[in-house]
C-alpha cells in the first residue's frame, strides 16, 4: 500500500486495502489490524491533499448580489455580530453552489465549518442531522483535548452515538434511560459543549435541506440560534415544502438574528449573461437562437443551464435538449462507459452516501477498473467524493441525476440492489446505541426489496428502540411533548407493522415470534398512555405465549411489565401475583441481576402493604446483590440508590426521621458521585421533607430548592407536589405569604395531574396547617 501511494498510484493502494479487508472479513470475520487501518487513513489523507492541490477552483458565476450580502454577514460575524442565514429556492436553483462558495470564504478566513445533509427518508429519524454534526465535533474535542464533564458526554453520546469519543460503553444504569430525559436536558448538554468549543474560536454549522429535518432537530436548532455568539448557522431549504418551517424562521428574522436569501430563477437577461460567463473558457459560440432556446427550455434554472452548456461542450446537438429538462439529464448520461454505467446504476439506490467498500464488493470486475470509473465520473461532475479516516464515500452532484437513473431501472433490478444494500448495512450494525441511526436505512432498503420478513424484523426493532417506557420504577405523568412524539408517529408504525404481519402470516415460521414482540410493544405503549384495558389485553396475550413456549426472556419482560403496571396504578394484588411468577423463573434460571431486581420489587411491595421489617430485609438483600454485580460492572448505581430511597421511605413512615435522612443522603451521594441525574429530584424532595420534620428548616429549604430546580430543569413531575407544598410551608413560616400561596397552588396542580392520593391528602393537610397555624400530622 505504501509503495503504490509513494508512486502516486493511490487507486491501486486503495484497491489493495479493500481486497485485504474483504479476505479478512470472509475468511476470519475480522477487520484489518489498527496499524493497517492507520496506514490506510494516512494514504487517504495524502491522496486528498494531492487532489486538492491539483483541483481547479470552479469559478462561481452569477448571484453577485447574494454573494456580497453573504460576505457582509461573514464580516459582521468576525466582528462578533452573529446572524444565521436561511437560503431558500427550488431544486437545482443553486442553493448548494452558493453555500459551497460561502464555506470556501469561511475556510479562507480559517473558520471551521461543520456540515450535515438532511434526507426525506430520515424525516422521522430524530436527531440524525445533529449526529452528523457531533461526529465532526468529536474530532475537535479530541484534537484540542477539550475536557467534557461525564454527564454531558453521556447525554450527548446517548443522543448522538457518533460523538462517542473513545468508543467506551455508556455509564447508564439499566433503569437510567437518558432517552426519557426531556428536551431541556439535551438542549443544555448540546449548548454547553458548543459554547465550550467556541469560547475563543468561531465555527459555522451548515444544514442542507432542513425541510426534511425532524421536529426535534428543528426545535434544537431554533433554540440554539439566539444562544451561541460564536457559532453561525446556515440552512438551506426548498420553498415548496416550507410552510411549517417558515413559521419557525420568521421570529428569528423579526429579531434581527438572521437573514433570508431567496434564490429565484434567472431572468432572460441573467440567463444569457450566465451562459456567456460560464462558457467563456469552453470555446463555444452561441447564436441568439441558441441562447433563447436554452433559456426557454431551462426556464432560468441554473442546474439545467449548466448541464445544457456541458452538453454543448461535449459537441452534443442542441436539439437533444429541446424536449424539456428531463432530456438534459438523459443526454448528460448518454455517453457513459459500461463500467461507469454499472457504478451509477448501483449508486443511485442509495439515498445518501455510497460506500466505496460496497461498490467494490458488489462489482465483481477488477477493483482498479471500478476506481478508474469513479475517477472519470468525478471528472464528468456527476459524482463527488469525500472520506473519513476509515472509508471513502461518493455522492451525486445533484439529486436529479440519482432520481433519473433510479426511475429508469426495472423494478426487479431495483429490488435486487436494495436487498443487497440492506444486507450490507445489516452487517455493519454495532450492537449498541449507534444502531438507531442505521435501522431506518435498513428498513428503507428492505421495504424496496422483496424481503418482507426482514422489513418486518427491523421495523419492530426500530419501534422497540424508541418506545421504551420512561423510568417505570417511578410512576410518572407523560407529557404529550415527550421526545417519543417527535421521533415517530406510533399509530402509523403500528398500522405498517400490522400490514407486514398480514403479508408474512403464511410465509414464515417466525411469524408468531414477530407478532408477539409487536403485541408486547403495543401493550407497553397502551399502558404508558393510560389505555389500560387494551394494554393489559396485549400483555396477557404476550405472557400466555411466552409461558406456552417457555421463553425465559419473554416471560421475564411480561411479568415485569405487569409489576410496573401494578406500581403505576397501586394495585398490590396484581403486584403480588406477578412477583410470585417472577421469583419462580428467576430461581429456575439462577439470574443474579434479576434476583437483585426481584428483591427491590418485593421490598416495594412490602412497603405498600405496611410490612416494613420484611421490606427492609428484601431491600438490604437487593443492595447486597447489586453491590456484588457493581464490583464487576459499574452499571447498577441507580438500582442501589432506589433501594436506599425506599429504606428512607420506610423510616419516614415509622417517623424515624434521622435514620430516613441518612438513607436519602446515601441515595443522593451515590447519584452525584456517579453523575446520575435521574431520581435526584425525588431524593432531594424526601430529604427536604424529613429535614422539616426534624425541625432543620435551613437544610429542608436547601434540599427543596435543589429538588425544585431539578423538577423545573428536567420537566419531571412525580413527587413535585410534595416538594412544592413543603416549600410553601417553609415560606409561610418565614412570612413570605404570597410566594407560599403560589407554591401551594403549584403543588395542588401537580397532585391533581398525577391523581396521587398521598399527594392530594398532603396538600390538604398543609393547606389546613397554614390556615390554622398548626403542625402538620
Amino acid at each position: 500500500m505504501r509503495i503504490y501511494a509513494f508512486r502516486g498510484d493511490f487507486n491501486r493502494s486503495i484497491s489493495l486495502y479493500y481486497r485485504l479487508s474483504r479476505i479478512l472479513h470472509e475468511d476470519l470475520d475480522v477487520e484489518p489490524q489498527p496499524s493497517t487501518q492507520k496506514c490506510f487513513s494516512e494514504i487517504i489523507e495524502q491522496r486528498n491533499l494531492e487532489k486538492q492541490s491539483d483541483k481547479k477552483t470552479q469559478p462561481f458565476i452569477g448571484r453577485y448580489e447574494e454573494i456580497n450580502l453573504l460576505k457582509e454577514i461573514l464580516s459582521e460575524f468576525e466582528q462578533d455580530e452573529q446572524k444565521s442565514i436561511f437560503i431558500s429556492g427550488e431544486a437545482g436553483i443553486g442553493k448548494s453552489a452558493i453555500t459551497d462558495k460561502f464555506i470556501y470564504l469561511c475556510e479562507r478566513k480559517l473558520i471551521q465549518v461543520f456540515k450535515s445533509q438532511c434526507y426525506e427518508i430520515e424525516k422521522n429519524n430524530y436527531l440524525k442531522p445533529w449526529d452528523k454534526i457531533f461526529a465532526q465535533i468529536a474530532h475537535i474535542v479530541k484534537e484540542n483535548d477539550v475536557t467534557i464533564p461525564p454527564l454531558w458526554e453521556d447525554v450527548i453520546t446517548y443522543n448522538f452515538p457518533s460523538f462517542n469519543l473513545y468508543n467506551k460503553p455508556l455509564n447508564i444504569d439499566s433503569i437510567e434511560k437518558i432517552e426519557s430525559v426531556k428536551y431541556k436536558v439535551t438542549f443544555d448538554s448540546v449548548y454547553k459543549i458548543l459554547d465550550k468549543i467556541s469560547f475563543d474560536k468561531k465555527f459555522v454549522i451548515v444544514f442542507d435541506d432542513i425541510q426534511w429535518m425532524d421536529n426535534f432537530s428543528l426545535n434544537l436548532l431554533f433554540s440554539l440560534i439566539p444562544s451561541l455568539q460564536n457559532i453561525m448557522f446556515i440552512c438551506t431549504y426548498r420553498d415548496s415544502d416550507a410552510k411549517e418551517l417558515e413559521t419557525k424562521i420568521l421570529p428569528i428574522l423579526k429579531n434581527n438574528l438572521g437573514e433570508h436569501i431567496e434564490l429565484k430563477r434567472l431572468t432572460k437577461k441573467q440567463t444569457i449573461d450566465f451562459i456567456k460567463e460560464y462558457s467563456s473558457d469552453l470555446n463555444i459560440t452561441f447564436t441568439e437562437k441558441n441562447l433563447f432556446t436554452i433559456y426557454k427550455e431551462t426556464e432560468g434554472n441554473t442546474l439545467f443551464i449548466t448541464e445544457s452548456i456541458k452538453l454543448l461542450a461535449e459537441n452534443s446537438d442542441l436539439k437533444r435538449i429541446s424536449e424539456k429538462t428531463e432530456n438534459i439529464i438523459k443526454s448528460r448520461l448518454a455517453n457513459l462507459l459500461p463500467m461507469e454505467k454499472k457504478v451509477l446504476d448501483i449508486s443511485c439506490m442509495f439515498f445518501d452516501k455510497i460506500e466505496l467498500n460496497f461498490l467494490l464488493r458488489n462489482l465483481k470486475e477488477d477493483q482498479f477498473e471500478v476506481l478508474e470509473a469513479l475517477e472519470s465520473l468525478q471528472d464528468k461532475q456527476l459524482i463527488k467524493e469525500y472520506s473519513d479516516a476509515q472509508n471513502i464515500y461518493y455522492q451525486f452532484t445533484h439529486s436529479k441525476f440519482r432520481e433519473y437513473l433510479y426511475m429508469n431501472q426495472s423494478k426487479f433490478i431495483r429490488q435486487i440492489h436494495h436487498n443487497n444494500i440492506a444486507a450490507y448495512l445489516e452487517e455493519s450494525l454495532y450492537g449498541d446505541n449507534r444502531d438507531k441511526y442505521l435501522y431506518p436505512g435498513i428498513i428503507y432498503h428492505y421495504s424496496n426489496s422483496t424481503n418482507t420478513l426482514k422489513n418486518l424484523e427491523f421495523s419492530i426493532k426500530d419501534l422497540a428502540l424508541y418506545s421504551s417506557i420512561k423510568h417505570e420504577l417511578f410512576p410518572s405523568y407523560y407529557d404529550t411533548n415527550d421526545i417519543l412524539k417527535d421521533k415517530i408517529n406510533i399509530q402509523d408504525s403500528f398500522k405498517k407493522i400490522e400490514h407486514l404481519l398480514d403479508i408474512c402470516k403464511d410465509q414464515s415460521s417466525s411469524y408468531i415470534n414477530y407478532k408477539m414482540k409487536f403485541v408486547y410493544l403495543k401493550g407497553k405503549y397502551n399502558i404508558k398512555n393510560g389505555d389500560y384495558e387494551k394494554g393489559l389485553h396485549h400483555i396477557s396475550e404476550f405472557i400466555d405465549y411466552s409461558e406456552n413456549v417457555e421463553n425465559y426472556s419473554y416471560r421475564l419482560n411480561g411479568y415485569k411489565q405487569m409489576i410496573f403496571y401494578s406500581i403505576q396504578v397501586n394495585d398490590t394484588t396484581i403486584m403480588n401475583k406477578y412477583l410470585k411468577k417472577l421469583e419462580l423463573i428467576i430461581n429456575q434460571y439462577s439470574d443474579i441481576k434479576e434476583e437483585g431486581n426481584l428483591y427491590r420489587f418485593k421490598g416495594l411491595y412490602n412497603i405498600k402493604t405496611n410490612n416494613y421489617d420484611l421490606a427492609k430485609e428484601y431491600l438490604l438483600r437487593s443492595i447486597y446483590v447489586f453491590n456484588n454485580i457493581n464490583n464487576i460492572n459499574n452499571n447498577y448505581i441507580l438500582n442501589i440508590a432506589a433501594c436506599y430511597n425506599y429504606l428512607g421511605i420506610i423510616n419516614k413512615f415509622e417517623e424515624k426521621y434521622e435514620e430516613a435522612l441518612v438513607f436519602y443522603k446515601d441515595a443522593i451521594k451515590l447519584c452525584e458521585d456517579n453523575n446520575i441525574i435521574k431520581g435526584l429530584d425525588i431524593f432531594y424532595t424526601e430529604a427536604g421533607q424529613v429535614s422539616y420534620e426534624l425541625g432543620d428548616m435551613n437544610s429542608s429549604k436547601n434540599y427543596l430548592i435543589k429538588a425544585l430546580k431539578y423538577y423545573e430543569k428536567y420537566e419531571t413531575i412525580w413527587g413535585r407536589a410534595i416538594a412544592e407544598s413543603y416549600y410553601a410551608l417553609i415560606l409561610h413560616d418565614q412570612g413570605n405569604y404570597n410566594l407560599s400561596k403560589k407554591h401551594l397552588s403549584n403543588g395542588n396542580k401537580y397532585a391533581q395531574k398525577i391523581n396521587d392520593p398521598y399527594s392530594i391528602d398532603l396538600i390538604g393537610k398543609i393547606d389546613s396547617t397554614i390556615n390554622n397555624n398548626t403542625h402538620i400530622k
